[in-house]
């Protein structure tokens, strides 16, 4: 058996998705596209408003490599971009970090953490070898490979307990001890 990636259950998927539609979709939906430019390299593209000489940035998705437009929302088509702020003439152009920076700021931490929820709400999506979730992925197939090569493999205490993986955070590494049962408890030391 290999590692089995799942997706989240239906309630915590739409509970994750309202709180990213809340957040992203008219607040930091600069922030959310840049997450998704650089966690799947998919172009940015500005949903513009304005005229011609000011136009102003007013929405940002990203564009896959097949044409689809994706933002907080998921799928979107191109008549229904505009809905939520109310454009019907949909112009969209390339943008970058640079051009969304000229208009706010946009913080590398907010990025990030925009990131984490996109990954948590399409983890099938084909993100970055450097992303969490890539690294993740990464990470749990080198973790079968040496339980499979050792005959140990990392379980939870008792069923439907959750074995909880997190970034790094410096200097770190694990702490064992023997149970009582004859297998052993491991936890992070810091």
């Amino acid at each position: 058996m290999s590692t089995k990636l799942e997706k989240l259950d239906r309630n915590n998927w739409e509970s994750l998705h309202n709180l990213a539609t809340i957040m992203y979709l008219d607040r930091q939906c600069y922030e959310f596209a840049a997450a998704l430019n650089q966690g799947l390299g998919w172009e940015m593209k500005g949903l513009m408003t304005g005229s011609i000489v000011e136009p102003v940035i007013r929405h940002v998705l990203v564009r896959s490599p097949y044409g689809k437009l994706r933002d907080e929302r998921g799928i979107v088509s191109e008549t229904d971009i505009g809905k939520p702020f109310e454009i019907n003439k949909i112009i969209l152009r390339s943008v970058t970090l640079e051009d969304l920076r000229k208009v706010r700021p946009v913080y590398d931490e907010a990025i990030q953490q925009a990131s984490i929820k996109a990954q948590a709400l399409w983890p099938e999506l084909p993100w970055n070898e450097n992303t969490f979730h890539g690294k993740t992925l990464a990470f749990m197939n080198d973790l079968e490979a040496i339980c499979r090569k050792h005959g140990v493999w990392i379980r939870a205490p008792y069923p439907m307990a959750q074995i909880i993986l997190d970034k790094a955070y410096g200097d770190e590494g694990f702490r064992i001890s023997p149970s009582l049962t004859g297998q052993y408890l491991f936890d992070r030391v810091i």
